[in-house]
């Protein structure tokens, strides 16, 4: 069922209001610690996180096709956002902010022609081993970025994860104690609020209690590091602007930025379409609805916003069916933004850093590490090579080398298609494979089956693996009859069709006989316009009925199967 919020409130009833009410308020008050941790997470203005849970909301919740699914602040936009800045953090956090909403306009631009295009499809090309691999080597680079704001030490200049940690190390004598004790105190509260009940707020009552606390034993003349200066207010439109040169430096971060936060948002939409059933997910729509989200976003001075999964599946399960819970809880950011930015004075960096940590962790799949080491090995050394590059050099250079592996092995499978040979099951009309199943072997018969389309990028392979199998006799057996299960094909190109036809003449020079079986009519088709099929006894509907024909020399067909030598003009 596609649904809208227009089409959802002309059925909208009280009680749907009071259970998107009581969603909403919840939501909103996680958007306001976490719009400002994610918001310093990526070197900006606390300020502007909070704009982020305002227009992009309004626009994504007319726009969107799911209907419970939340956008704003997240942790791996953030992450992306600070990695493709590292070079210009010197800049502090007022001179990079235009940076930022810059590149949220432009991602939000190639987000929305994309959708427009339709190329919803390419998020199939982040398989989700690099996926895994990708995040869970986020999820550690965010934590070590949060380590300067945990033990109070500068920045580096080189935001990269190794070079982080090693200046952390070399600053550790300078380590601020409140900072380091005001981080301990808050993630330790933020993990008891999560154990009492997921629903509970916890992020919004470890700041509110952190606030009471500076304020009330003067805190704000400590060590401590405050956020301190907030303005309030709504912002005023602006016309983000950013020069060729530093656009051309970014691109890649853009490109990776773009895709990444669609694959983030859908994802999160498709688990709760599946999960509620009430609603159709449209990939396309999804894209025009977050591109639009984040011009409109930065229009009005938002960080860049994606999909959130723990804020979405909070907002499911607290009763919310409609983006009207969105609507509400962006109100209370407004109303926060309109008469208590001045609280935030109090408010200290390390509870920041304690949000970001605790939020980020849980999305570190070590599961899927175990998982794919004991079932795919392949699938393993994509999720280690995307991680360990994420980590170590790059997050675009471990997305796009992921990408690559992925991409890699795809073609490679595709080039080489595994090849499975069958044997008789007695007392049945099956054929299977002997390794699996208890069967009968006939010397003079080999049964092949091809996983996999026929096409000029491995018809080499086929050709060479037919023929070395059918026309290299061993002691026990003489090959004169080759049946070619055909069944998994469903596409063969020009390149194909010679090699079937070159493939025949050389079983023929080695009294081997070629039938094929189970080939579907499009194929079949194909093949017989190309003069392959004009031989009646070529193609056979099973390869029982292959079997059949070389023991009696008598031709099966199905009820409505076509013989070609008969009915040759229906195809000509």
């Amino acid at each position: 069922m596609r649904r809208s919020l227009v089409k959802d409130l002309k059925s909208y009833s009280w009680p749907r209001m009071w259970r998107d009410l009581f969603a909403g308020l919840t939501i909103g008050s996680m958007f306001v610690p976490q719009g400002i941790a994610y918001a310093s997470l990526m070197g900006a203005p606390p300020i502007h996180g909070l704009y982020a849970c305002l227009i992009p909301i309004i626009v994504y919740a007319f726009l969107s096709s799911s209907n419970r699914m939340t956008i704003g602040p997240v942790a791996l936009t953030s992450l992306l956002v600070y990695a493709a800045l590292s070079d210009y953090q010197h800049l502090g956090p007022e001179g990079i902010i235009g940076i930022i909403i810059a590149i949220g306009l432009i991602v939000g631009v190639v987000q929305l022609i994309m959708g427009w295009l339709k190329l919803g499809f390419v998020a199939n090309f982040l398989s989700q081993p690099v996926l895994s691999g990708f995040v869970s080597a986020a999820c550690l680079a965010i934590v070590i970025s949060q380590i300067p704001s945990i033990l109070g030490i500068s920045k580096p200049l080189d935001g990269r994860c190794i070079p982080s940690v090693v200046h952390a190390v070399k600053s550790s004598a300078s380590c601020n104690l409140y900072n380091l004790a005001c981080f301990v105190i808050c993630i330790t509260a933020l993990f008891l609020f999560k154990k009492i009940h997921h629903r509970v707020p916890a992020a919004f009552l470890v700041l509110v209690l952190s606030i009471i606390a500076v304020w009330t034993f003067h805190l704000d003349d400590s060590p401590l590091t405050l956020v301190r200066e907030v303005p309030s207010g709504l912002p005023l439109p602006i016309i983000p602007e950013i020069d060729w040169q530093t656009f051309s430096d970014l691109f890649p971060s853009i490109l990776a930025l773009s895709l990444v936060g669609f694959v983030e948002t859908i994802s999160v939409a498709k688990v709760l379409e599946q999960k509620y059933k009430d609603h159709e997910v449209r990939a396309n729509k999804e894209l025009v609805a977050i591109g639009c989200a984040k011009i409109g976003g930065a229009l009005f001075q938002a960080i860049p916003t994606s999909g959130s999964f723990s804020r979405s599946a909070i907002n499911s399960s607290l009763g919310a069916s409609t983006q009207m819970s969105s609507l509400f809880a962006m109100t209370l950011v407004l109303c926060t933004l309109l008469f208590l930015t001045p609280v935030f004075y109090y408010l200290p960096y390390p509870m920041l850093s304690a949000v970001i940590v605790l939020s980020v962790l849980k999305l570190f799949d070590a599961k899927a590490f175990i998982r794919l080491w004991k079932s795919d090995r392949r699938d393993f050394a994509i999720l280690l090579v995307c991680f360990l590059i994420t980590l170590l050099i790059g997050i675009e250079e471990g997305l796009l080398v992921g990408v690559l592996l992925s991409f890699s092995f795809y073609v490679y499978q595709s080039i080489q298609p595994s090849i499975t040979t069958l044997q008789h099951v007695e007392g049945t009309q099956l054929y299977k494979d002997p390794e699996r199943f208890e069967t009968m072997l006939d010397p003079e018969v080999l049964i092949l089956r091809y996983n996999g389309n026929l096409y000029f990028g491995n018809a080499y392979h086929f050709k060479r693996h037919m023929l070395r199998r059918a026309c290299q006799p061993n002691e026990t057996s003489q090959i004169k009859h080759l049946i070619l299960d055909a069944g998994q094909i469903d596409f063969v190109d020009s390149t194909g069709i010679d090699t079937l036809h070159s493939m025949t003449e050389e079983l023929h020079k080695n009294d081997v006989k070629l039938y094929i079986s189970g080939m579907i009519g499009q194929v079949r088709d194909k093949l017989y316009r190309a003069g392959f099929l004009r031989d009646v006894s070529l193609h056979h509907p099973s390869v029982a009925d292959a079997m059949h024909y070389i023991k009696t020399g008598q031709k099966r067909l199905l009820p409505n199967d076509r013989d070609y030598s008969m009915q040759s003009n229906e195809v000509e």
